[in-house]
């Protein structure tokens, strides 16, 4: 799926207490080349959760739907990652592929205050 995309930044400046503050908003507006296809899925939310979520929305334009969508797949994207690396990791510890006693220590000792 291709896109083209447009960021607009919105800038608001207030002050708070005699300082000055300042809030921006990004904006990202998507020209969709192809359709994408999408599923409804229903989720229970914690009320606070719920009422951060609204305040969130309210406060970045986007609609909650938009949000709780780029939240779960920024979770997946980061926890496939994970995963994969441990997957990974079990594959080279069932070769065999371990780092000696001696490699260990010289990284610990590299990393330790002393060295020593």
């Amino acid at each position: 799926m291709h896109f083209r995309s447009t960021h607009l930044i919105k800038w608001v400046f207030y002050e708070v207490d005699h300082n000055l503050c300042c809030c921006a908003t990004m904006y990202t507006l998507y020209d969709k080349k192809e359709k994408h296809m999408s599923s409804t899925m229903t989720i229970r939310l914690d009320d606070s959760v719920k009422s951060r979520l609204e305040d969130l929305a309210t406060a970045t334009h986007r609609t909650k739907s938009f949000l709780a969508s780029e939240a779960i797949q920024k979770h997946i994207e980061m926890n496939e990652w994970q995963i994969q690396e441990i997957q990974a990791a079990i594959e080279e510890a069932d070769r065999g592929e371990f780092a000696s006693d001696e490699e260990v220590n010289n990284v610990f000792n590299k990393w330790t205050k002393n060295g020593s």
